[in-house]
This record gives structure tokens, C-alpha cells and sequence, in this order.
């Protein structure tokens, strides 16, 4: 569906949902609020593992990760500016070689964990600490730049000012136990799937997920704007 199908879509049942009485919905507080259900049905798709719908936004990045200057333990790093549209992370693999205690392992891929950066430390090798995980580790820290932009020469008093030009990329580090190794041979050790960041929707852009969803999209906009005014037909559910 169009955006503009989506909208009339959206009018048409609030009207019938509300019988005529709703408050006015302004086009942009419509892109609003299906900016809104596109978002919590994405974030809900991530919880529950279920990226049924998702399928547009599914990116995969491949990264080579070096060897870390993070003292106290086996991490390696890479950053990367093509992952600017990050938004959730699904899974990811890295390239490792690895010796006992159990099964040794030589330049296989192998699933990662994603952990929280303030549980980082509790992988933390020391001379009395030689910790031993199946999955190494991954934890992602965003990197946020502004650069000032100067208008074109020659343009500088025509009106074009000067902005500010935020530039975003991603740091990935990934943490191995004492008895694993990142294969480094290889021009990509590292492979991660993640949700893209869906673009704002507007006028002359509409939902980002699989056409197959943009109905259950509306109605849930829908629902989401019956709850700005109290009227007993918006709930006919809970009527006896």
C-alpha cells in the first residue's frame, strides 16, 4: 500500500471505529502515530525472535576485527561506518581458532553472544582467572562525530549557512575466552545480521516493513489514536 492508501485507509476506519465523532487526525499526526506502531512492532518482532515482516530491513555487515589493546583480556575491535542505520541487533558469527578443554576448533565460524558493555569485565582474563565460554561475545559501542560543514565557496553570503554534520559509526568488540583465538588471516572474520532503521514516514514515504503488514499497521494506528479521546465505542471488547 501507498502512503496514501495507508492514510485513507486509517481515516476510514477511525471513522467507523469513532461513528463520525473522532477529533480531527492532521496528516502529519497520522505519519506520527504510524511511525510509532511501525516502531513497537519492530521492537516486539526483536524480543520475540519472530522477524516475520522485518524482511526489508534486515541488513547483514561483514567486518575484519583486530586485535584490541584492552588490557586483560582476548578482545578484538573494528569500526565501521556502513552500519550508520543500525537499529537492532538479530545475530552475529565470527571466524575463530581455539584449543582445549573441549573441542579444538580451527578457523570455523561459530555464533556470538551480545552482552551489555557493564558485564564486559566478568570475561576479564587475569593470571588467576582463565575463563572458558563456548560463544565468544560481542558488545557494540555507537560512535557519534559532529563535523561543522561551510557552505561552498563563493556561496558564503548567499545565504547558506554553515551546520552541523553528525556522522555516526559503530565500534564492534568482540571477546574471546583464554583458550580462543580470532582467525585474522581472513579478510572478514566477523559477520553480524541487524534491523536498519526504518525511514520517518512522510508524504512521499510509507512504512518500511513487507507490504503483507501495512494493513495490520494501519489498525494499529488505529487503535493507538482511539486512545487520545474516551469514547465507550472505541472499546466494543470490553462492552457486555
Amino acid at each position: 500500500m501507498t502512503v496514501s492508501e495507508c492514510l485513507n485507509k486509517f481515516y476510514i476506519e477511525l471513522d467507523a471505529l469513532a461513528s463520525g465523532v473522532a477529533p480531527g487526525f492532521e496528516p502529519e499526526d497520522v505519519y506520527a502515530l504510524f511511525d510509532k506502531v511501525q516502531d513497537n512492532y519492530i521492537k516486539s518482532a526483536v524480543l520475540n525472535k519472530n522477524y516475520s515482516g522485518l524482511e526489508p530491513l534486515l541488513k547483514k555487515a561483514s567486518i575484519k576485527l583486530s586485535l584490541s589493546s584492552i588490557p586483560y583480556t582476548n578482545t578484538y575491535s573494528g569500526t565501521t561506518e556502513t552500519m550508520y542505520d543500525f537499529y537492532y541487533y538479530i545475530s552475529s558469527r565470527a571466524l575463530i581458532n581455539r584449543t582445549n578443554p573441549q573441542t579444538s576448533i580451527n578457523g570455523d565460524w561459530v555464533e556470538c553472544d551480545l552482552i551489555q558493555i557493564d558485564i564486559a569485565k566478568n570475561f576479564a582474563i587475569t593470571p588467576f582467572n582463565k575463563p572458558y565460554f563456548k560463544n565468544p561475545v560481542v558488545f557494540i559501542v555507537q560512535n557519534i562525530n559532529q563535523a561543522i560543514q561551510m557552505p561552498p565557496v563563493g556561496l558564503e553570503d548567499s545565504g547558506n549557512s554553515e551546520g552541523i554534520v553528525v556522522q555516526t559509526s559503530y565500534t564492534i568488540n568482540l571477546m574471546t575466552d583464554y583458550y580462543t583465538t580470532l582467525n585474522t588471516s581472513n579478510n572478514t572474520n566477523f559477520q553480524m545480521t541487524y534491523v536498519s532503521k526504518p525511514t520517518k514516514i512522510n508524504a512521499n514515504w510509507g512504512f518500511s516493513l513487507n507490504p503483507n503488514m501495512h494493513t495490520i499497521l494501519v489498525s494499529m494506528a488505529v487503535m493507538e489514536a482511539a486512545k487520545s479521546f474516551k469514547i465507550a465505542k472505541m472499546y466494543p471488547n470490553n462492552q457486555q
